[in-house]
């Protein structure tokens, strides 16, 4: 790709490797960058240009900003370009593939509609990166409440039909309980129950049944949290390990949280 003045503008911004909330704060600020909607067509080429995703730190990151920026201008028409990146979800190492759930919450309510078709046609791998959001603009936007439930309704008979992969980042029917987590849908707590007892969920990142009907508001009190398993684990000489908790999987404290939600703030 040829360096355009905005791409330049987009590799010199800071890198959000130690501080990803930069790409929001660039976001909610875009009008300072002198970037509009008639950029949208660069910034969609920018955004869906794998080969930065192996470039230098600045390329990898003018990526995310471009998709950022299309968020933040509320560009709907960008999603469908977007759906064709959600594969990257399915590589473990990509701790940055959420990017498109942060956009799309920025783009409101219009995206809605675009992200109910998508999660009848997305792989069940990452509609994650769909329901991470959608139950979050179900309270952003209060009369969408009922549509969206409806098209969780349809995405649980889904994944009553289709195995997900044993490789998926996440078990089973975790996507969908994202959302009815973030949105508390009380609606649906006989079904999340059965679905509970049937093993649907991680139970890593969800915690327990209890902890779902508290953080609805059917118990006054909060459960207790489990020790975390290395708390309980005998002292032992330091020794400097490779192991790197991802952005997206359960933090490593026991809270029920994704680390980026958790600890990594």
């Amino acid at each position: 790709m040829q360096h355009s003045a905005l791409f330049e503008k987009l590799l010199h911004l800071p890198s959000a490797s130690e501080k990803p909330e930069v790409l929001m704060d660039f976001a909610k600020n875009i009008e300072k960058y002198d970037i509009t909607i008639e950029d949208a067509p660069e910034l969609i080429e920018i955004a869906t240009n794998k080969k930065l995703l192996d470039g230098s730190e600045s390329e990898f990151f003018a990526l995310h900003y471009a998709i950022y920026a299309l968020g933040a201008l509320k560009y709907i028409d960008a999603c469908s370009a977007f759906f064709t990146q959600f594969d990257r979800a399915e590589d473990l190492q990509d701790n940055w593939s959420e990017s498109f759930t942060d956009a799309f919450e920025l783009m409101g309510e219009g995206v809605i509609p675009s992200l109910i078709h998508a999660m009848k046609i997305v792989s069940l791998e990452s509609v994650f990166l769909i329901t991470e959001c959608i139950g979050k603009l179900a309270v952003s936007y209060p009369d969408r409440r009922s549509e969206i439930l409806l098209a969780l309704d349809e995405l649980h008979q889904r994944f009553l039909k289709t195995p997900v992969k044993p490789t998926a980042l996440f078990k089973n029917e975790t996507p969908i309980l994202m959302a009815w987590m973030d949105m508390k849908a009380v609606e649906r707590i006989d079904l999340i129950r059965n679905l509970y007892e049937q093993d649907k969920f991680d139970e890593n990142y969800v915690g327990s049944i209890e902890n779902i009907e508290y953080e609805f508001g059917l118990r006054t009190e909060r459960p207790a949290l489990p020790t975390p398993v290395f708390l309980n684990i005998p002292q032992q000489p330091f020794v400097r390990t490779e192991v790197k908790v991802g952005r997206n999987e359960p933090c490593l404290c026991g809270s029920g949280k994704k680390y980026k939600k958790c600890c990594e703030r």
